[in-house]
């Protein structure tokens, strides 16, 4: 398997857990503001317990990211001066 596809799979992880726990609160804090219409009593600790867990898995999932190492291609010194010289020739 793919060194980079197991590295990014637990941030693709933790970033599908926080958008369902933003939905979740989301939808709650809907149905608590639709009962306020028939004057029902309104609980918002468990919409504020839901986005602050959705807030940190996201705060986990970007602590994760920035630790991840950098796979992606580098250009050598040696080759970008070989371009800069071969673009502009020596009189």
């Amino acid at each position: 398997m793919d060194s980079a596809l197991l590295s990014t799979a637990p941030l693709a992880a933790l970033a599908v857990v926080a958008v369902l726990l933003a939905r979740a609160a989301a939808l709650r804090w809907s149905a608590e503001r639709s009962g306020r219409v028939y004057e029902l009593p309104a609980d918002y600790r468990p919409v504020a317990f839901r986005a602050a867990a959705a807030l940190l898995v996201l705060a986990t999932a970007i602590g994760y990211a920035v630790q991840l190492p950098h796979t992606g291609p580098r250009p050598s010194t040696a080759s970008a001066a070989d371009t800069a010289s071969a673009r502009h020739p020596a009189p």
